[in-house]
């Protein structure tokens, strides 16, 4: 049963690595605060290998992301998006078992909150991400070059 759902959640984290790389720069974004905050918890907790791939992947996807940022000069593909979806799908599975806490493996989801907007999950389609807007207490949506404000009121 562990083994199932451990797969279950590492192909969980690839999906939605993937289906973040189709908006620029937020796959990195999220890389980036996902690996900062599994370098915190790794080095405060005693699960050094964590807390180094944290902070390596961070790293790479912090320099990915001057090229990243909208308008993109270059994509992270699905060699980018899987391993990035790999390594944060692992790392609380790595972390658990240096040390043994059972905390490091809600860490793995609690690490995951830049994904989700009032509830709703981030979306990969325009007209997703509009309907997401439109239905939600979200301020600002940027699409593109496009920039959408909700009228104050």
């Amino acid at each position: 049963m562990g083994f199932s759902i451990e797969v279950l959640w590492i192909v969980g984290a690839v999906n939605a690595y993937n289906f973040m790389d189709g908006i620029d720069s937020l796959a990195a974004i999220i890389a980036v605060v996902g690996g900062i905050g599994w370098w915190c918890l790794g080095t405060a907790y005693g699960a050094s290998a964590a807390g180094i791939l944290g902070a390596c992947t961070a790293a790479g996807a912090l320099g990915f992301l001057a090229l990243n940022w909208p308008p993109a000069k270059i994509f992270m593909g699905d060699a980018g998006s899987t391993a990035l979806g790999f390594i944060f799908g692992a790392n609380p599975l790595i972390a658990f078992a240096q040390t043994h806490r059972p905390g490091f493996l809600f860490a793995g989801a609690f690490l995951w909150w830049p994904m989700v907007a009032d509830s709703e999950p981030i979306v990969c389609a325009p007209a997703e991400a509009i309907d997401c807007y439109l239905r939600t207490k979200m301020d600002v949506l940027v699409i593109g070059s496009y920039f959408c404000r909700k009228a104050a009121g």
